[in-house]
């Protein structure tokens, strides 16, 4: 009974390690989603930066154009939102 119970344990704790595992991978990919398109806005314009983000599948919620000439970006991809600034 105890082995089976350690069992258990074990898949659950290794279910959890995948989980969150796979959360973090989305977040970065999403975070390197928004570096990419903020640096083609900055170097190519919004027509650049549209193009890319229909490429890689994501949606640029926002851009703007901060008062020190950065741009700032906000992208949704893989049902996370990462904002990324270039200039």
């Amino acid at each position: 009974m105890l082995s089976l119970i350690w069992f258990a344990l074990t898949v659950v704790g290794c279910v959890a390690i995948v989980r969150a595992t796979h959360t973090t991978l989305l977040r970065g990919h999403a975070q390197g989603v928004a570096d990419a398109i903020a640096l083609a806005y900055a170097d190519h314009g919004a027509t650049s930066a549209e193009q890319l983000a229909e490429a890689l599948g994501v949606s640029i919620s926002s851009a703007s154009k901060n008062p020190g000439g950065f741009i700032t970006v906000v992208v949704k991809a893989d049902n996370f939102i990462a904002t990324s600034s270039a200039g």
